[in-house]
């Protein structure tokens, strides 16, 4: 089937705020055209936000950002 072949993109990202870890939430994520019908567990917050920009690399930008 095409879907098995083309993987959607997800179009929301969510956190539950009872998770057991508040600090670090597991990321849920789902697509608008299977909304919650399908969703997948992204890993805990911290790792997927490493995917677009590493701590170090957030804190070098917004220091950068700062002494402008």
């Amino acid at each position: 089937a095409a879907s098995d072949v083309y993987k959607r993109q997800p179009n929301y990202y969510l956190i539950c705020l009872s998770d057991n870890d508040p600090e670090n939430p597991v990321v849920w994520s789902t697509d608008h055209e299977e909304f919650f019908t399908e969703v997948t567990n992204e890993g805990r917050l911290n790792d997927f936000l490493d995917r677009f920009m590493t701590k170090e690399e957030f804190l070098k930008l917004v220091k950068s950002k700062l002494e402008e």
